[in-house]
């Protein structure tokens, strides 16, 4: 009698079993949180633009020599979404006095800027970015800061 209750029960408990197994899950909401900010990365990518200069410092009539690597996603893969990067040569009181529309090639660029006897010391601006980047506004181009002072005189 006790043997028959055990199989009864092991039989029902096995039932139980292999029913559940295919019951769908309810939804883990840390999984339904990854799977849409992953859709929302897929179809809004972010790029962004790495420049990587020749030398820290610059004179008057130097060229500044420059490799661009633009970069799309988390992992900072190379972009293959825009097909130009806009390279501008900014004063300290936000005029453009040089731009440069270079074409990306497997993600990245490169380029220069000559600097003639006609500037002046003071603070410059290095920005670049892709008309892509211009849908998420200037905090995400990238920028770098050149500062010169004039040349000493000569004795």
């Amino acid at each position: 009698m006790k043997s028959n209750k055990l199989s009864l029960s092991i039989g029902l408990l096995c039932s139980i079993l292999l029913l559940l197994a295919f019951v769908p899950k309810a939804d883990d909401p840390i999984e339904k949180l990854v799977g849409a900010l992953q859709k929302w990365a897929d179809t809004n990518p972010q790029e962004k633009v790495y420049l990587h200069m020749d030398k820290p410092y610059y004179a008057l009539g130097d060229t500044i020599w420059f490799k661009g690597y633009v970069t799309i996603g988390s992992r900072h893969q190379l972009s293959a979404l825009s097909g130009a990067l806009y390279v501008d040569f900014i004063t300290e009181q936000d005029s453009v006095i040089r731009s440069l529309k270079l074409p990306i090639t497997t993600g990245m660029v490169v380029g220069e800027f000559a600097l003639g006897d006609d500037f002046k010391e003071g603070s410059y601006r290095i920005r670049a970015y892709t008309q892509w980047m211009r849908n998420a506004g200037e905090d995400y181009f990238s920028t770098k800061l050149l500062r010169w002072a004039a040349q000493p005189a000569k004795i």
